[in-house]
């Protein structure tokens, strides 16, 4: 059975509004975080790492993208679980 979005809104109680809510800032964390992790990994091809104002740092292949992004990746693990 398939339900309008507009008719689930109009009938959905206070508990699944607020499920709702949380889903969707979990969405928006998920896509923050996977944004980072895969800027990181992108940063393969300049074999430069820039983080905001943290500064400049190498990455020259995999396994120095895997440690600029081991905080972000375990972060996005967490928020998926």
């Amino acid at each position: 059975m398939t339900i309008l979005l507009e008719d689930f809104m109009r009938t959905a109680t206070d508990e699944q509004l607020e499920l709702l809510h949380n889903l969707s800032e979990t969405a928006e964390q998920e896509q923050i975080l996977a944004n980072r992790v895969n800027a990181i990994y992108g940063s393969l091809k300049s074999r430069v790492h820039t983080s905001g104002s943290i500064g400049v740092g190498f990455c020259e292949d995999e396994d120095d993208a895997r440690v600029i992004s081991a905080g972000p990746t375990h972060e996005l693990k967490r928020v998926r679980g």
